[in-house]
């Protein structure tokens, strides 16, 4: 099928209806046209069936009352989705701020704080060691010292 370079604007208001009719057609493009009135007629039949062109007002009123339903539904689906959401995340957020302060009690306790005193006893034990073994080490080095420059008197009975 060959069709005229004609552009036809088909516009559609859903109050006023859905028909275009070959008659406009060839008014609007000239009476020497039948060729493309006839095209035309074609390519419309055509998009009635699928565009639903064909269909009454109060039919295409209902389809359109029902996206807008299936519509409300999904996004009071969504909301709800995301009203849950929110929910959950601030019990798990109490959640774990109840376990930190829990924690933290334990650690401030008198059972924590002692259980922190001894570990850093247990920690400390090797340096008071080693201070005590330097202290000695000093105390030898001055009683030395001081033996050195004492005269030595020898007693024999």
């Amino acid at each position: 099928m060959f069709l005229s370079p004609v552009f036809v604007s088909i516009s559609v208001h859903p109050l006023k209806g859905r028909h275009f009719s070959g008659v406009v057609a060839e008014k609007w493009i000239g009476k020497n046209s039948s060729k493309v009135g006839e095209d035309l007629k074609v390519l419309l039949s055509q998009l009635s069936g699928t565009r639903g062109l064909e269909q009454s007002p109060s039919a295409l009123y209902e389809e359109l009352e029902e996206e807008r339903n299936a519509s409300t539904i999904a996004s009071d689906q969504t909301m709800a989705m995301i009203t849950r959401l929110q929910e959950k995340k601030a019990v798990l957020h109490m959640e774990a701020l109840q376990q930190l302060r829990a924690d933290l009690n334990h650690l401030t306790t008198k059972p924590g704080l002692r259980m922190m005193e001894e570990q850093g006893e247990y920690d400390n034990e090797p340096l008071r060691k080693i201070d005590n073994l330097l202290v000695e080490k000093k105390e030898i080095q001055d009683l030395e010292a001081e033996a050195e420059g004492t005269p030595c008197i020898l007693r024999v009975s």
